[in-house]
């Protein structure tokens, strides 16, 4: 089982401000897959893959405008740091822990 399995949560600290975001991993069959929230919405995590510790995936989030973010992040125990990047956008910080 891969261990990205779990419920993230998150801080996103981007040029517009500071969100908190929930991520839901799974995985079936040796294929993860997730989904992401926030007190807007919640979009698929979409080409979610881990490589050692290494976690990618993008999601298309439409609040607080349309977007599609490519986040990587990385992996350590409980922890999770990374970005997320919207195009020309300057990236976002991602720092996360996994709920007990």
């Amino acid at each position: 089982m891969s261990d990205a399995v779990g419920t993230w949560n998150a801080t996103l600290e981007s040029m517009i401000g500071t969100m908190q975001v929930r991520f839901v991993i799974s995985e079936s069959n040796g294929q993860l897959t997730g989904e992401a929230s926030n007190d807007s919405e919640t979009v698929p995590m979409l080409d979610l893959q881990q490589t050692g510790s290494a976690l990618t995936w993008t999601q298309d989030v439409t609040k607080p405008m349309q977007l599609t973010l490519k986040f990587e992040a990385q992996l350590e125990g409980d922890s999770m740091t990374g970005t997320a990047k919207a195009g020309f956008l300057p990236g976002a910080k991602i720092v996360g822990q996994r709920s007990v």
